[in-house]
């Protein structure tokens, strides 16, 4: 079974994608938890879900800061942005985005993302009986 990393760097291939640096990654991925944030609210909204004051006030927050994420990597030479911004959101495909990104920018600095979060679990007393699979 191929890892998610292999499935990401492959992707990356199909698709002809340029490599981000760190910083660019991690642009990348704060513009992608805004974008899920934004689906997220709208779909909570369209189900009538209650959430707090608080709660909408942080998510705009998210949400502004995927916008201006999402303005640095737009002026930056070389980036071209696809047009997610201009139709409503499907939260499903944010939440994938988010979690390609978050995979990039790990891979980047040289960490495997599903063994740091094993890790972190160990830390705290959890022990994985057997390998972490795809939920699908």
């Amino acid at each position: 079974m191929q890892t998610l990393q292999e499935t990401v760097e492959k992707y990356y291939q199909f698709r002809k994608y340029v490599q981000p640096d760190q910083i660019q990654a991690l642009l990348f991925f704060l513009t992608e938890v805004g974008e899920t944030c934004e689906a997220f609210l709208c779909r909570a909204l369209s189900d009538s879900l209650t959430i707090g004051e608080n709660e909408k006030i942080i998510l705009q927050q998210a949400i502004n800061t995927g916008h201006y994420a999402d303005q640095i990597v737009d002026i930056q030479a070389g980036w071209v942005r696809n047009s997610d911004r201009l139709r409503k959101q499907c939260l499903k495909d944010e939440i994938g985005d988010t979690q390609m990104m978050l995979t990039v920018f790990a891979l980047i600095l040289g960490i495997d993302p599903v063994g740091a979060m094993l890790d972190k679990m160990e830390k705290k007393g959890f022990v994985q009986e057997s390998p972490v699979e795809n939920l699908e």
